[in-house]
């Protein structure tokens, strides 16, 4: 009765558990991306778009087999204004569009223009670390998840080999 048992447990666990999936899967299109894209960045901030990307996509090899063009346009307004003049809060807007070509193809697969928003608070009226710092760390998650956005909808696609006109 006793092994009966046994075994009905571990067969209830294995089938309870059959479920489960890695909390950091990894993407359908990292595979044949990774360390095969060679990067373009230009605009504003982009040296650090182009830390990101080389964080996501690896550096390219001697012969890749796809060129990413990243084109980033920022910028920055008061969003909450004091009854003295001054601003309290501010928005970075990032406008970031992607061109992704399949360059065996010599052909564009896939382009898209994304906006990301983020805000940060000025800490004081006068100079401060503190703000330097927030309105550093607010860009830099604004460009993750504008580029995050990006790989999600490059996932979406059905595959890396259909070339799409240019515009």
């Amino acid at each position: 009765m006793q092994k009966l048992s046994f075994i009905f447990f571990i067969f209830l666990i294995l089938n309870n558990c059959g479920g489960f999936e890695f909390v950091h899967k990894t993407n359908i299109y990292d595979f044949y991306i990774k360390n095969n894209a060679l990067l373009n960045v230009d605009g504003d901030d982009a040296n650090k778009i182009r830390v990101v990307l080389v964080d996501k996509f690896g550096s390219h090899g001697e012969f890749p087999i796809y060129k990413l063009t990243v084109n980033s346009l920022k910028t920055e307004s008061a969003e909450v204004i004091k009854k003295d003049a001054t601003a309290s809060k501010f928005k970075i807007r990032y406008l970031i569009s992607y061109n992704f070509y399949n360059m065996n193809k010599n052909c564009k697969v896939f382009n898209k223009e994304i906006t990301t928003l983020s805000t940060y608070s000025v800490k004081s009226s006068g100079y401060s670390f503190g703000t330097d710092f927030s309105k550093d760390e607010s860009a830099t998650n604004n460009i993750d998840k504008n580029i995050n956005e990006f790989i999600f909808s490059l996932n979406a696609l059905s595959s890396l080999k259909n070339c799409i006109a240019d515009n």
